[in-house]
């Protein structure tokens, strides 16, 4: 269990497959990943005060300048409106964008195979592409936002990423 996520968060769009050997480790990769992830999107400094600020019950900031991160956020910036699907959906798409990514190879005594069905067609990963890159321009929104409001979140120093192509 991370500091905003939790295994049930992983439905609709980000549902994952199923195990009947119960060898999901998703909580491995909210472990792994999310304060990661927060600390690059924010900075060190400025993630440090939303972590301060989350309801360890409720997985949500208290204060509405941090709330305001982590909700959909839309604004205007130089004559185009900007929308972030919100923190949630950024950690979502990027964890799920790791753990689909990392989970479809097996590590053999052969060497790395890419898993198979007997009955299904291993789906084209491109979709991976598509959520990976939807959560970073969400995220560059919630920067730029951060970066527009610098009287606001003055301790922002978060790391810029760009979109991944398949090329």
């Amino acid at each position: 269990m991370g500091l905003l996520m939790v295994k049930s968060d992983f439905v609709g769009n980000y549902a994952l497959a199923t195990s009947t050997k119960g060898n999901d480790n998703i909580d491995a990769y909210i472990a792994e990943y999310e304060e990661q992830i927060l600390i690059e999107l924010l900075g060190m400094e400025l993630f440090e005060l939303f972590k301060a600020d989350v309801d360890s019950g409720t997985k949500l900031p208290v204060d509405p300048i941090y709330l305001a991160l982590y909700e959909r956020l839309n604004f205007e910036y130089c004559n185009y409106l900007l929308t972030s699907f919100g923190i949630k959906n950024i950690l979502l798409s990027i964890i799920y964008f790791y753990y689909v990514r990392d989970n479809t190879v097996k590590q053999t005594v052969n060497g790395s195979v890419e898993i198979q069905t007997e009955v299904s067609q291993p789906s084209n990963k491109a979709y991976l592409l598509l959520r990976y890159n939807e959560a970073i321009t969400s995220y560059s929104v919630v920067q730029r936002y951060c970066l527009e409001k610098a009287d606001v979140y003055p301790t922002f120093k978060g790391v810029y990423k760009q979109v991944a192509s398949l090329i």
